[in-house]
C-alpha cells in the first residue's frame, strides 16, 4: 500500500469547494458507503452531535453505495444539517476536499477479518497532514497510535467517535500536530519511491539467491 505524497501534499487553494466546507468544520469519508464500511455510524455521531449542539462540525460523505440512498432518507428524516452526502469524483478533485477537512474517517465493522484490512484512504489522509479516526482493532490501530498520528474508536459506539469529533475541532493545535505526524509517517514508510526501492532490493536479493 502506497500513498502519492505530490498529489495529496500539494496545496490546492483555489480548487472550488461545496458549500458545506465554507461554515463547517468537515470531517471526511471518501468510499463505498455501505455495511461493510460501518456508514451507519456516521450517520449516529452526526445525529449526536446535532443533539449536542454542535452543527458546526459536519460529517461528509464522498462515493457511492447500497445503503447511501437508505442514510440518505435517515438523515433527510432526522434533519440533520450536518450530514452531507456528495457523489463519486475524480481523485484530483477530491484531494482539495481533503486538504481543507480536520480529520479523515476510515469506519469498518468490527469484525476481526477486517483487522487484517489495508485500504489506501488512511495513507492518501495521512499524506494530506490529516489525522485519521478509524474502527479496526489491528495492525492500523497501532500505527495510529505508535506514531500518534490518529484514533481508533469502537465501531459501535457513536459516543466515542463524536467525542473524538469535538475533541479535534476545538483543539486545532493538536489536530496539526497529529496531522504533521502522519505526514512525516508518509513519507518515511507509505512513499511510492521509498515502496518501489524496497520493493526492487527484494526482487535483487531473490535473483542473487
Amino acid at each position: 500500500t502506497a500513498a502519492d505524497l505530490d498529489l495529496f501534499g500539494t496545496p490546492h487553494p483555489d480548487a472550488p469547494l461545496p458549500p458545506v466546507f465554507h461554515d463547517r468544520s468537515v470531517a471526511i469519508y471518501t468510499g463505498n458507503i455501505g455495511q461493510v464500511n460501518n456508514s451507519d455510524l456516521l450517520v449516529r455521531a452526526a445525529r449526536l452531535l446535532t443533539e449536542r449542539g454542535r452543527t458546526d462540525i459536519a460529517i461528509v460523505l464522498v462515493g457511492d453505495g447500497q445503503l447511501k440512498e437508505e442514510l440518505t432518507a435517515e438523515r433527510d428524516r432526522l434533519g440533520l444539517t450536518n450530514l452531507v452526502f456528495l457523489d463519486l469524483m475524480p481523485k484530483v478533485e477530491l484531494v482539495a476536499l481533503i486538504q481543507r477537512s480536520f480529520v479523515s474517517l476510515v469506519p469498518l465493522r468490527g469484525q476481526p477479518i477486517l483487522a487484517t484490512s489495508s485500504t489506501n484512504k488512511p495513507y492518501e489522509s495521512l499524506a494530506a497532514c490529516k489525522p485519521v479516526i478509524q474502527n479496526t482493532r489491528g495492525w492500523i490501530r497501532d500505527l495510529l497510535a505508535d506514531h500518534e498520528c490518529g484514533f481508533t474508536v469502537d465501531p459501535t459506539d457513536e459516543t466515542e467517535l463524536a467525542d473524538r469529533l469535538e475533541q479535534l475541532a476545538d483543539d486545532p493545535a493538536l489536530t496539526a500536530r497529529l496531522g504533521a505526524n502522519g505526514r512525516a509517517l508518509a513519507e518515511r514508510e507509505f512513499d511510492q519511491d521509498v515502496l518501489s526501492a524496497r520493493y526492487l532490493q527484494v526482487i535483487e536479493r531473490v535473483r542473487r539467491r
